[in-house]
């Protein structure tokens, strides 16, 4: 099975996902893998079976949080302008929605900070 199907945007095609069931797990092995660039509107959560420990994998998400946040929050601004008409009343509250992701990001770098037990 190939890693990631990405059509010509960029887009992941989940293999498996449906609007019927819109769930589903693979099992991965980045061992010796980059995942490419890519995005998707679903959800994606990941989580280490064995290997690199946590100390070291944390430092990972936390130098990354913030950045991801700010990648997201561009491409949702982008989407929205493109497919709906907004009003100058509605722009506060749309542009509130699209920045969530760095909000997000940034509650993530603090949750990941450094322990007072190292």
């Amino acid at each position: 099975m190939d890693i990631l199907h990405l059509d010509e945007n960029k887009i992941e095609q989940i293999e498996g996902m449906s609007t019927d069931y819109p769930y589903c797990m693979h099992q991965r092995n980045l061992t010796d893998i980059v995942i490419p660039w890519h995005w998707h509107e679903e959800l994606e959560l990941g989580y280490l079976e064995k290997g690199t420990r946590w100390s070291e994998q944390k430092g990972i998400f936390k130098r990354n949080a913030i950045t991801a946040g700010y990648l997201e929050s561009i491409m949702l601004i982008f989407t929205t302008m493109l497919q709906k008409e907004i009003t100058w009343t509605g722009l506060p509250a749309e542009l509130a929605l699209d920045l969530r992701p760095i909000f997000y990001g940034f509650v993530c770098y603090l949750i990941l900070g450094e322990s007072p037990h190292g």
